[in-house]
C-alpha cells in the first residue's frame, strides 16, 4: 500500500524554512559543527538543492522530512567517500528517487520538487549544473555564496524548465559516467595476470 503524501504548492517556502533546511544539510556534511549557519556562512548550489528539497518535504509532511534526513545522512557518508565534489547532489537525487519508488512521495510531487529545486538552487548563471565553486570564470558569478546572498537568489530565481532539466540530466549523467570510470580504472599491469 502506498503512503504517498499529497502534492501542494512547492513555491511556498519561507527564508526561515530554507535556513533550517540549510542547517540540516550543513550538519550532515559536518557533524562536528556547532550552532546555526550565519548570514555570512558559505553555501553552494548543491547545498541549496538539498535544502530546498528538504524544505519542501518538511512543509508537506514533517514525518517524511525526518525520513529524508535519516536516509540523506546515511547515504551521504558513503557517497562523500567516493565523490566529495558531487556527494550532496547525488545523495539528494538518490534519496528523492527512492522516496518516489517506495511511494513516500507521488510521481507528480517528485517532478515538481525536482524542477523547483533545480531552478531555485542556482547561484550563478550556469543553469545546467549544480556547482560547488565558480565554474563560469566570470567575476561575481559564482556557485558559492554567503547564506544571505543565497537566500536572495532563491527568492529571485525561477523554477527550472523541462528543457533545463533535460540539459542538466545530460551534463550530470556525463559527469557521473566519468566519475564511475575514474573509480573503476586500474593500471594495466595490475589487471594483466599473464606476466
Amino acid at each position: 500500500m502506498e503512503n504517498t503524501i499529497q502534492p501542494v504548492s512547492v513555491s511556498s517556502i519561507t527564508d526561515a524554512q530554507l535556513r533550517e533546511s540549510l542547517n540540516v544539510v550543513s550538519k550532515v556534511k559536518d557533524p562536528k559543527r556547532v550552532g546555526e549557519l550565519s548570514d555570512l556562512s558559505r553555501v553552494n548550489e548543491q547545498d541549496m538543492f538539498a535544502a530546498i528539497t528538504h524544505a519542501q518535504i518538511e512543509k508537506i509532511d514533517p514525518k517524511e522530512a525526518t525520513i529524508f534526513e535519516a536516509k540523506f545522512s546515511e547515504l551521504f557518508v558513503e557517497l562523500n567517500k567516493k565523490d566529495p565534489s558531487n556527494a550532496v547532489f547525488e545523495t539528494t537525487r538518490r534519496v528523492l528517487k527512492g522516496m518516489r519508488r517506495t511511494g513516500e512521495i507521488s510521481k507528480e510531487l517528485f517532478k515538481k520538487i525536482r524542477l523547483f529545486s533545480l531552478g531555485k538552487a542556482q547561484l550563478d548563471s550556469k543553469r545546467d549544473e549544480l556547482a560547488t565553486k565558480n565554474v563560469t570564470g566570470k567575476k561575481g558569478d559564482t556557485a558559492l555564496r554567503a547564506v544571505k546572498t543565497a537566500l536572495g537568489k532563491f527568492a529571485s530565481n525561477v523554477e527550472a524548465t523541462v528543457e533545463e532539466l533535460s540539459n542538466f540530466k545530460n551534463h550530470n549523467g556525463a559527469r557521473r559516467a566519468e566519475a564511475r570510470a575514474a573509480l573503476n580504472e586500474t593500471p594495466l599491469e595490475s589487471t594483466d595476470s599473464s606476466t
